[in-house]
């Protein structure tokens, strides 16, 4: 189904308002459900870090089948949240499987229209391609409530998520201490950020939701696959075109994603093959994905990378 599109370029996308202490953030669950207990200790959490909290309906959902509710309860949700002035900012509860039965259920005029700040990453890769894609503003691939927060909220991953949503003109990608960048292929390349888990990237192609790809940065991460079919999953994007027509790609974590015919060949030899012919820089080893500790990177923004700095900026 077509959707309008709205003027990606730079100087027409929008960051969302900044939050502030006291501000409301509204809890949803767009995919698989959570526990009622880490629902109450979630809403506790942000409360904690001085926040009140809205709840949507999806929270309280418990298993149906591996979704948090039927798809119009889950995007009612999404679509009451953007349409209260009172919420300031969304963050997902956790991801899954199920947010790509949402995607044709928002109401997306009304969410141009009420940016604000979106946080998630994994199954929510849909959601952060869709609020860029087709509302135009910036969204941020960064740690879920009761995934992330509540067990796995360490300095790094704070840190980096509250550098990201308080951005200013600019900011610099850091690796946690100890943790360099790997350089794939050498160069330079600016354009928007885009992109997220693999499977959910390349499940996109061809939906009305997919981004963009032409002269973007493309960010890659993923969990739980097999070295063969990561191995496919690249060539789909590759023959399909899209490899063709992006500057550059940025390589997250790919946890637990080992190869069961040859230990030794692993996503790092299968990243080195893959990309030996492609004339742009990749940049790997970045510690944003299904790891921890996990950074949150501003989808959408203008990014630029250089190897030989091995540095990674974005810009409002």
């Amino acid at each position: 189904m077509e959707k309008n599109c709205v003027n990606t370029s730079r100087e027409h996308l929008i960051f969302p308002d900044q939050l502030k202490r006291g501000d409301t953030i509204g809890l949803v669950c767009p995919s698989s459900p959570t526990t009622k207990e880490k629902v109450v200790k979630s809403v506790e959490f942000m409360q904690d870090l001085g926040f009140d909290v809205k709840l949507g309906r999806s929270c309280w959902c418990e298993l149906n089948g591996y979704l948090a509710g039927d798809a119009c309860l889950r995007a009612e949700d999404i679509n009451r949240m953007f349409a209260d002035d009172t919420v300031k900012a969304i963050f997902c509860i956790r991801g899954g499987y199920g947010s790509s039965q949402i995607m044709n259920l928002l109401n997306y005029d009304m969410i141009r229209k009420h940016p604000k700040i979106f946080v998630g990453y994994s199954d929510i890769t849909n959601l952060l391609s869709a609020f860029f894609q087709l509302c135009g503003f910036i969204t941020f691939h960064g740690p879920m409530v009761a995934s992330n927060f509540l067990q796995h909220f360490d300095p790094y991953t704070e840190e980096s998520l509250w550098r990201a949503l308080f951005m200013g003109e600019s900011l610099t990608f850091q690796n946690p201490k100890g943790r360099e960048l790997t350089v794939v292929r050498e160069g330079c390349a600016e354009g928007l950020l885009v992109g997220g888990n693999l499977s959910l990237i390349t499940s996109q192609i061809g939906t009305f939701y997919a981004p963009d790809f032409r002269g973007k940065i493309l960010f890659l991460e993923e969990v739980g696959e097999t070295v063969p079919r990561i191995g496919r999953m690249l060539d789909q994007l590759w023959l399909t075109g899209i490899i063709g027509q992006i500057k550059g790609v940025l390589l997250g974590d790919f946890t637990d994603c080992t190869n069961p015919y040859d230990s030794k060949y692993g996503v790092d030899e299968l990243f080195q093959d893959f990309f030996c012919q492609f004339k742009k820089p990749v940049l790997s080893n970045l510690a944003c994905g299904h790891s921890f500790p996990t950074a949150t990177l501003p989808i959408g923004t203008f990014c630029t990378m250089d190897t030989n700095l091995k540095q990674i900026c974005f810009y409002r």
